[in-house]
């Protein structure tokens, strides 16, 4: 079975409107496409079906869904790996909606590109890059800063990239955090994979309506019994040194990956069951499985480690975790800790020449001083609240606005995470009532504006797999207090809820910088110490709250998780998967979630596959291991300046070409 890179199928992954500008409505129970929350990401396995994956991926080739079977692919939960984000703009991701400013239309490049090696010596000398250590982003600002810490940040935005490019073939992206790394392994959260997005080709890619296409591979063949993948890399990719991508690469990468000592817990989990990984020649390499498991070739979307450079080095150490080897359109030039991250040509790449000749990514975590640094063009885009996108929608409609806005859908939603090592929340009762506690419909009304709806578990509407009969616990405080007080829980003189010694006090930890986020964190303190829940909010530097909700070392937690087109929730939920082997860092252990997960893994029908994932739907409603909070509308805010801006449910950046194909058209202001 063969997949085409570009051709249309009779049936595509996920319809576009004629506007091009993201994925058409699809009404599913009510609900929207899913959310990606503001700022966070994860992403799994592809969608079950008889006979299983894909026989064949080849260059020019494109697979719709992962399936052979061309059916519509409403979801994204993928093998790739996983990100997690803030909640930053209200309307972060979701519904399939068009948007009200139309995006600049442009030619559609091919997934892989035209490859052809460059001569090594053409490449700019004198060009170095620079590390340096990450620092703390900044604590939240408060009301009566927040405009003198805008306009410090505005000034500072300004100052940065005066290197002599041509402003014409800049652009100015925003980075939400300081990345932890650009190790592809151990990358977790969206700044990282932003980077690699644009330095790391994969071995299979997404496209924008998430059928797997030709990355690094220029074909991938699955065996008949599902068990092996050989992947034959295309002639002339290269690293930037020069050196050639090999089938060395992709044995080392993937033996790195599955070895213990890797902290890799966005990917591992994907490749349970390995058993080698073997080199076949110079440019074709094989890796085999002991059992056959449903959309396995989703976690090849899997960029590659330079095996010369790692090989016998402590991979969470290395120096090129901050100076990585690029073998896609764009390498690192310099790294300034803490404020931006130039990215220029990387004239070894052997695809297409991106037509920007230079990319700033700018660490802008606060979002009031990315959305003044939107409007005066020392950023191309940012991620923008619901009011922050009506003033873009207002301001547009002057012929000479230099911003347009766009609305597409993700899957994802956004939750409110409790540490079941924590006994304040070892009980199911007692999350539900958690729950109960917090109105989110007038969350939804109020601070996203109308476009996010409750979410009713993990699997976002738009997704396969998604039961829409399961309706989200109501907002109601009384029934929430009367658990509480059946747990055990009951208010003191001073008000707090306690069990015997224990009271019902916790700390909320999440990501600084997110309007939206605060607010959203206020509001539900004020509705639990309404009811005897004390809960103290802890803004961290991004980078730091990511390692902490990483490692499982908090006790609630306040974010969004995308995902990919495959629904497999074990990564995140089954008890084998708890730091560091995976991401359930909630430590949720459930024997009868854990045999409906193990029994999905062995499933390739996909009726069947939709009835073990309601039935799991359920579990993880009834214990509500988090308070699963929305499924939210993206908001962007995009400079008109940029040409060959997309999307696709899985953002702006995270599929093939991306960011990549964006053209700049003209400056607005000086670089």
């Amino acid at each position: 079975m063969v997949l085409v890179r570009h051709q249309r199928p009779a049936g595509r992954a996920v319809p576009l409107p004629r506007d091009r500008v993201g994925p058409g409505r699809e009404r599913r129970g009510g609900g929207p496409l899913g959310h990606r929350g503001d700022g966070a990401l994860r992403r799994r396995q592809l969608p079950a079906r008889a006979g299983g994956l894909l026989g064949t991926l080849r260059e020019g080739e494109r697979r719709p869904d992962g399936l052979g079977d061309r059916r519509p692919l409403a979801g994204r939960e993928g093998g790739g790996g996983r990100q997690r984000g803030p909640l930053a703009g209200p309307l972060r991701r979701g519904r399939r909606g068009r948007l009200p400013g139309r995006a600049v239309p442009a030619p559609r490049p091919a997934a892989g590109g035209t490859f052809r090696p460059r001569d090594p010596g053409r490449r700019r000398l004198g060009e170095q890059r620079r590390a340096g250590r990450a620092v703390p982003g900044g604590l939240p600002v408060r009301r009566l800063c927040r405009a003198a810490a805008a306009a410090g940040a505005l000034l500072l935005l300004c100052g940065c990239g005066r290197t002599g490019k041509d402003p014409e073939s800049v652009v100015r992206r925003r980075l939400e955090g300081e990345p932890k790394t650009l190790n592809p392994l151990l990358a977790t959260a969206d700044p990282e994979l932003v980077v690699l997005a644009l330095t790391s080709r994969n071995l299979v890619d997404w496209d924008e309506e998430l059928a797997l296409v030709p990355g690094l591979a220029e074909s991938a063949v699955e065996s008949d019994d599902h068990r092996s993948f050989t992947f034959r890399l295309r002639e002339g990719a290269r690293w930037e040194d020069g050196t050639p991508v090999t089938a060395d690469d992709v044995v080392f990468t993937v033996e790195a990956l599955v070895d213990p000592r890797t902290p890799a817990p966005n990917r591992r989990a994907f490749f349970e069951g390995f058993e080698k990984a073997e080199k076949l020649d110079g440019r074709t390499a094989r890796v085999s499985f002991r059992n056959a498991t449903p959309g396995r070739l989703a976690a090849f979307n899997l960029p590659l480690l330079p095996a010369a450079a790692y090989r016998g080095k402590d991979l969470t150490t290395h120096p090129m975790n901050r100076q990585p080897l690029s073998n896609g359109p764009y390498r690192v030039a310099r790294w300034e800790a803490g404020r931006r991250i130039e990215l220029v040509r990387n004239t070894q790449y052997a695809g297409d020449r991106p037509a920007a000749e230079k990319l700033e990514l700018r660490v802008v975590s606060d979002s009031a001083a990315a959305f003044e640094a939107l409007r005066t063009g020392a950023l191309d885009e940012s991620r923008l609240t619901f009011e922050q996108k009506a003033r873009v929608d207002r301001e547009g409609a002057d012929p000479g606005s230099a911003l347009r806005s766009l609305v597409y859908p993700e899957l994802a939603f956004t939750y409110l995470g409790y540490s079941h090592r924590n006994p304040l929340f070892s009980e199911a009762r007692v999350r539900r009532a958690l729950t109960m506690l917090i109105d989110r419909e007038t969350i939804a009304r109020t601070l996203y504006g109308g476009t996010a709806r409750p979410a009713n578990g993990p699997i976002p509407p738009g997704l396969w797999t998604h039961d829409p009969t399961i309706a989200p616990w109501p907002y109601d405080p009384a029934a929430a207090a009367k658990a509480l007080d059946e747990a055990g829980f009951r208010r003191g003189p001073e008000g707090v809820r306690k069990r015997g010694e224990l009271r019902f006090a916790f700390t909320l930890s999440l990501g600084a910088g997110s309007d939206l986020q605060r607010q959203i964190a206020e509001t539900i303190q004020q509705s639990f110490r309404s009811e005897g829940v004390e809960m103290t909010i802890a803004p961290m530097d991004w980078a730091a709250f990511t390692e902490k909700v990483d490692a499982g070392e908090f006790e609630a937690c306040l974010l969004a998780m995308s995902l990919d087109p495959n629904p497999d929730l074990r990564p995140s939920w089954h008890s084998s998967q708890v730091p560091p082997n995976g991401w359930n860092s909630f430590f949720y252990r459930s024997p009868e979630a854990d045999a409906v997960m193990d029994e999905l893994a062995r499933t390739f029908d996909r009726e069947e596959s939709r009835k073990l994932y309601s039935r799991l739907a359920r579990i993880l409603h009834e214990d509500e291991p988090v308070s699963f909070l929305h499924n939210v509308d993206v908001k962007w805010g995009v400079a008109r300046r940029l040409a060959g801006v997309r999307t696709s449910p899985i953002g702006l950046s995270l599929f093939w070409p991306g960011a990549s194909a964006w053209r700049p058209v003209r400056a607005h202001a000086p670089v």
